[in-house]
């Protein structure tokens, strides 16, 4: 018995059924990529736009419950140096100070968020330690409470009733070097900051028998601020915007307690071998204590 085989128009029919069954199904697995691809890539820049709100968020609320702890102008003379050393490359977005904090065996107590801006053309949101001085010297208004008018000096009165010497350590450190550049001769053992009432002043004993001890108000704003050598922590890429704006337009920006603060993410990927944008952005209001005229977090 002869068996008759498949002629060659049976064999192209079969492979042109197969081959748009085939392409039938790579479409569709191909669009499902595709839309997994994207549904993915707009959960983590949601994710990472909420981290991002949420890490700002916990630093302004650790900040100094004092003016001028969280500022958004940059436009200050204190800041002219920093922003001159970190060049064209960053655009500064809210300065926070904290007061009496240590990271990673170096000592730092403020930092600002910046946005970088990379060789490859994308955004980065950056974290830079820095230190401040915390105070500013005013040093028109100097008194010597070493005379007799004042009475008899004794530094130990200055931890007694309502007052409070400030921390010698953070002051040692962030605050002498400024002050020693405005007062001759003044030193770590001569010298100390202490509070009485959310007011603080600098105490220094110019002369050995404390017949001469000048005491100078001080201004709760730093007047220098710097790099604290430490690496900057990178906060979030693909950046496309980020926005920190005082809330409260009764009161002026530097005595603020209520934030908005909005990060907006963007990143390209390919669909089909065509480039996509895709956007995600998340906000979120941060407030402070309202500054009542003390300091609560001097010694945390």
């Amino acid at each position: 018995m002869k068996h008759k085989g498949m002629t060659l128009i049976e064999l192209i029919i079969v492979i042109a059924i197969f081959s748009i069954f085939s392409l039938a199904v790579y479409n569709y697995q191909s669009g499902e990529l595709n839309v997994y691809k994207k549904q993915y890539t707009q959960t983590t820049l949601q994710g990472d736009a909420k981290n991002a709100v949420e890490q700002i968020t916990l630093d302004v609320k650790k900040s100094r419950l004092t003016p001028y702890s969280v500022e958004t102008d940059f436009t200050d003379p204190k800041f002219q140096t920093l922003i001159s050393t970190l060049g064209t490359s960053y655009t500064p977005v809210v300065y926070i100070d904290f007061l009496n904090t240590n990271a990673a065996g170096n000592s730092y107590n403020s930092c600002i968020y910046a946005v970088k801006q990379l060789t490859d053309g994308t955004k980065q949101l950056v974290k830079i330690f820095l230190k401040s001085n915390e105070f500013t010297l005013m040093e028109t208004n100097s008194i010597n409470i070493g005379s007799e008018q004042y009475g008899s000096y004794n530094r130990d009165n200055y931890n007694q009733g309502s007052c409070t010497t400030f921390d010698s350590n953070t002051f040692n450190n962030n605050m002498l070097p400024y002050f020693q550049k405005q007062i001759a001769g003044l030193t770590k053992n001569n010298s100390f900051i202490y509070e009485e009432q959310g007011n603080y002043y600098l105490v220094y004993e110019a002369s050995s028998d404390n017949s001469v001890v000048y005491q100078y108000d001080l201004k709760e704003e730093s007047s220098n601020v710097e790099s604290a050598g430490i690496s900057e922590q990178v906060i979030v890429n693909n950046v496309a915007s980020v926005q920190v704006s005082p809330l409260d337009s009764e009161v002026p920006d530097s005595e603020n307690n209520s934030f908005n603060i909005s990060v907006s993410l963007e990143k390209n990927i390919t669909i089909n071998g065509n480039s996509v944008t895709l956007n995600e952005s998340f906000n979120s209001n941060a407030t402070r204590i309202r500054y009542d005229g003390g300091d609560t977090n001097a010694d945390n």
